[in-house]
């Protein structure tokens, strides 16, 4: 190997070692400080804003979601993703600027404005898992849900069973209802208005119940239901993002 390969390679192996050394709990190792931009996210698929927010705290929600790819950025945003979308955005002078103080532990840092601190988890994780959707309809929230007041009054179980987040979305998809929902591991519930917000409950709470029509993926739990719904036309969904969440 020549000498000018030498002084190319080394700084890049130097800062993977440091990155290695900087090692999470649970198996999640740290890829390093990267740029973002407005129209590409590195990690698009999923998100997460909390007051509270960490690193571990990202690693938790990524997980739920089956995305071995979580990165903390300007303080309490988390976002999930199968890979990185723009490597090339990786910059060695960059882990300093990655210094903004996590909004839930300032012990901790979440990366920063337009920079997110990148980690990855390569071992399996063992499900079930919360879908991030199927057949056009995304978004999912967790509501409460009573007999006598169903959030989603229409049940679709004659067109979804054995119930499972693909068959549901194509049962409430067939009848053209915007939104579909899932409860107790076997229900299948269609309507025509988004849930109020004021039902809303923490996403970890529909992550109870496995579908009757598929172990792997939840299908919320008692007097929980898991809504999806259509949403084309927003930007956050134009943007290749699958998941919302703000706590």
């Amino acid at each position: 190997m020549s000498r000018l390969s030498l002084a190319i390679l080394l700084p890049f192996a130097i800062a993977q070692i440091a990155f290695a050394a900087k090692t999470i709990p649970s198996a999640w190792l740290s890829k390093g400080c990267y740029k973002e931009t407005t129209g590409t996210r590195q990690l698009p698929e999923a998100y997460l804003s909390a007051p509270d927010m960490t690193p571990e705290k990202c690693h938790d929600f990524c997980s739920v979601y089956n995305f071995h790819f979580a990165g903390v950025e300007y303080g309490k945003e988390c976002w999930c993703g199968k890979g990185i979308s723009s490597p090339l955005e990786f910059d060695f002078s960059l882990p300093s600027k990655c210094n903004m103080p996590c909004a839930g532990s300032s012990q901790e840092t979440c990366g920063g404005p337009y920079l997110i601190d990148i980690y990855e988890n390569p071992a399996p994780f063992a499900g079930p898992f919360m879908s991030t959707g199927a057949n056009g309809y995304i978004f999912p929230q967790c509501y409460v849900d009573q007999v006598s007041d169903r959030v989603l009054p229409v049940l679709a179980n004659d067109q979804a069973s054995p119930v499972s987040v693909d068959l549901c979305t194509k049962a409430c998809k067939a009848k053209n209802f915007p939104y579909a929902g899932l409860e107790y591991g076997g229900e299948c519930f269609c309507g025509n208005t988004k849930p109020s917000p004021s039902l809303k409950r923490h996403y970890t709470e529909c992550a109870k119940m496995a579908c009757d029509g598929n172990k792997n993926e939840y299908c919320g739990g008692a007097d929980r239901i898991l809504v999806y719904e259509t949403v084309s036309e927003s930007a956050w969904a134009t943007g290749g993002v699958l998941v919302r969440v703000t706590e």
